[in-house]
């Protein structure tokens, strides 16, 4: 029996690494964490406002769309180049909302006192869907170099959204309050909130959570339908 439960749990991880590394250079191309071109809230010492952005390697052109007519001949010209003497001044900023879909990993939950049994911290294998909307903010900025000032752009993000999953969660005496005597690892349905936050590729957040077992075994479960808080790792799907 425990070689059984051992197997499955090395195909699962297993399973999840490879969709992991799978997922890599999706990760790393997706759009959400390049400047790119599109439409952006701007903030710029030569224009505030909505505004379609055009990238190039040494400017940024501006179309204003806060405007009663667009005119694609009247456009803004940042001049930001990748290498320059002396540093820019001023802030450039570039924030684009959208709608966020998430594959989360729960890395541990919080489960707060019931009947009297401690707190726990649990670490047990977990999945989620996440659907959200998110923000996400390019900041153009230089840094010094021996000879000359080269820039590179900031990017951060973050959403708020609702997920959706699956995962185990121990199961024995102690957590059914003795009216169970075997010990095995259940099924639970896992929903909730989270809050996330994106440093360029890198997603990590905070959830509140509520779990449902699965099994005859949910109406002596403790925790059933009770809340936990817990740390989530994100890789973004769109």
């Amino acid at each position: 029996m425990l070689y059984s439960k051992t197997a499955d749990s090395i195909r699962i991880i297993g399973i999840m690494a490879l969709s992991i590394l799978c997922g890599c250079k999706a990760l790393q191309e997706s759009s959400k964490y390049q400047f790119n071109e599109g439409t952006y809230k701007v903030k710029t010492p030569a224009h505030t406002g909505k505004a379609y952005v055009v990238i190039s390697e040494d400017s940024i052109k501006v179309y204003p769309l806060n405007v009663p007519v667009f005119d694609s001949l009247k456009f803004i010209d940042l001049s930001l180049p990748d290498k320059t003497a002396r540093p820019i001044g001023g802030r450039h900023s570039f924030v684009t909302n959208s709608f966020d879909l998430d594959l989360l990993t729960i890395l541990f939950k919080y489960r707060p006192s019931v009947y009297g049994f401690p707190n726990q911290f649990t670490t047990h294998l977990n999945g989620a869907a996440y659907v959200g909307y998110r923000s996400d903010a390019f900041s153009v900025l230089y840094s010094k170099k021996p000879l000359y000032y080269k820039r590179h752009i900031e990017h951060y993000g973050y959403s708020m959204g609702g997920f959706l999953g699956m995962g185990a969660t121990a199961m024995n005496p102690w957590v059914t309050r003795n009216n169970i005597t075997e010990e095995y690892d259940g099924f639970v349905i896992s929903k909730g909130i989270a809050l996330n936050i994106a440093v360029n590729a890198f997603t990590f957040g905070l959830a509140v959570g509520w779990d449902h077992l699965m099994d005859r075994n949910r109406k002596y479960w403790i925790y059933q339908g009770k809340v936990w808080t817990g740390v989530t790792l994100g890789l973004n799907l769109n």
